[in-house]
C-alpha cells in the first residue's frame, strides 16, 4: 500500500504541473520574443519530468524529490511572473486572491495586503462590482475560464478599464485548485451617440 505522504506529494507535484501549464499559456499569448517561449517551455518540460517520482531506492526518496521539485518548479514560474510587465494573479479554489506580481501593484497602486483574499473586490468600480464579483464567483463554482471587461479604482482614486483572463488549474483528478490569471488595461469602449445628439449637430 502506497503511504499517505506519498499520495499527498504526489497530488501537489500535479497541483504545481498544473499551474505551471496555465503560466506557460499566458506567457506564449502575452510574449512577442519567440526564444523566451521556447525558452520557458524547455524548462517547464524538464521540471514535469523531474517531478514524477522514479528512479529512486524507496517512497521516501520519491518523496524528497517531489518537495524539492516543488519548491523550485514555484520559484522558477513565480519568477518568471514576477519580471512579466504584464499584471498576474493567483486565486485559491476558493477565488480567494493568494499572490500577485510586482505589475499587478503598480497597476493598482496598493499593497499586496490590500488585494490579497478578498481585498481586491473593493478596487472594482462600483458600478460593475456586482456582475464582475458574480460572474468570477460562478466561474470559480463550475471550474471555468474567466474572462471579462471592467473597470477597476486603483490607489489613487483614477478609474482605469482592464481586461481579465484567469484560467483554473487543477489536480490529477480533475478537481479544482486555483486560478492563475492576468489584468491588462485596455482601451475604454465609446460610448455610442444617441439620435438626439446626432441631431444637435447637424
Amino acid at each position: 500500500m502506497i503511504p499517505d505522504d506519498v499520495i499527498q506529494w504526489t497530488a501537489a507535484a500535479s497541483a504545481v504541473a498544473g499551474l505551471i501549464a496555465a503560466a506557460v499559456k499566458f506567457a506564449i499569448s502575452h510574449s512577442k520574443s519567440v526564444s523566451k517561449i521556447i525558452d520557458l517551455a524547455d524548462k517547464t518540460e524538464v521540471i514535469l519530468k523531474e517531478l514524477k517520482p522514479n528512479g529512486g531506492n524507496s517512497f521516501r526518496d520519491a518523496v524528497n524529490r517531489i518537495e524539492k521539485k516543488l519548491h523550485e518548479s514555484e520559484g522558477f514560474v513565480k519568477t518568471v511572473l514576477a519580471h512579466k510587465d504584464i499584471a498576474f494573479f493567483e486565486s485559491d479554489a476558493k477565488g480567494d486572491c493568494r499572490w500577485v506580481n510586482g505589475a499587478y501593484l503598480t497597476l493598482f497602486k496598493k499593497s499586496i495586503g490590500d488585494i490579497t483574499q478578498d481585498g481586491w473586490k473593493s478596487c472594482l468600480y462600483s458600478d460593475n462590482r456586482e456582475i464582475v464579483i458574480k460572474e468570477w464567483e460562478t466561474c470559480v463554482a463550475d471550474s471555468r475560464e474567466f474572462i471579462m471587461d471592467y473597470y477597476i479604482v486603483n490607489g489613487e482614486n483614477a478609474k482605469v478599464f482592464v481586461h481579465c483572463k484567469a484560467l483554473p488549474y487543477k489536480d490529477d483528478k480533475g478537481n479544482l485548485l486555483g486560478y492563475l490569471g492576468t489584468i491588462i488595461p485596455i482601451e475604454e469602449p465609446k460610448k455610442k451617440r444617441t439620435k438626439k445628439n446626432k441631431s444637435d449637430h447637424k
